[in-house]
């Protein structure tokens, strides 16, 4: 296990997307999760209208068994040493949630159902995150004009020999 914790040394700042309900706005709850392994590939198409940046971006997040439960270690806030364990859920189980922000799920899709990372730690606005303090393009929108590294999740799979999450990203 010790050659997995020098794979698994970044950390990334994961933002959940719990759609509008009743005419609220759209809100974003971000989650630090340190101990990661964050592969990015930078490459360039060329098509006959002209070059096209792609990245393939893989990360690969441990987690641990609590009885049924798949449990991820994350951070409260952006200390260091204050970390607790979330429950992962299926993206429709996380959005029944009274408290979502007490568990973390990977949601993918089409349209607006979709949850994103960045590399590092995100501590510029308070949790959570609300689309309407931002112009129409929301949240997202804002990270993806101001921030290098801002990745879609577009695939998970859940691991269990070594129990880890795998995802993969644009």
């Amino acid at each position: 296990m010790q050659a997995l914790k020098v794979l698994y040394n970044q950390t990334i700042t994961l933002f959940n997307r719990l759609p509008s309900k009743h005419g609220e706005p759209t809100m974003w709850i971000p989650t630090v999760i340190d101990g990661v392994h964050l592969i990015v590939n930078r490459s360039s198409n060329w098509n006959s209208h002209g070059g096209k940046t792609s990245d393939d971006v893989q990360l690969h997040i441990p987690y641990t068994w609590q009885g049924d439960d798949a449990m991820v270690s994350c951070r409260v806030g952006t200390d260091e040493t204050a970390i607790v364990q979330k429950k992962w859920y299926k993206p429709k189980a996380w959005r029944k949630e009274l408290e979502p922000e007490n568990g973390i799920t990977f949601a993918f899709g089409d349209n607006d159902d979709f949850d994103f990372f960045i590399e590092g730690v995100f501590d510029e606005f308070p949790s959570p995150i609300s689309d309407q303090n931002f112009e129409r393009k929301g949240f997202y929108g804002y990270m993806n004009k101001n921030y290098d590294d801002v990745f879609v999740i577009s695939s998970v799979q859940k691991f269990s020999l070594i129990p880890h999450f795998e995802l993969t990203a644009r």
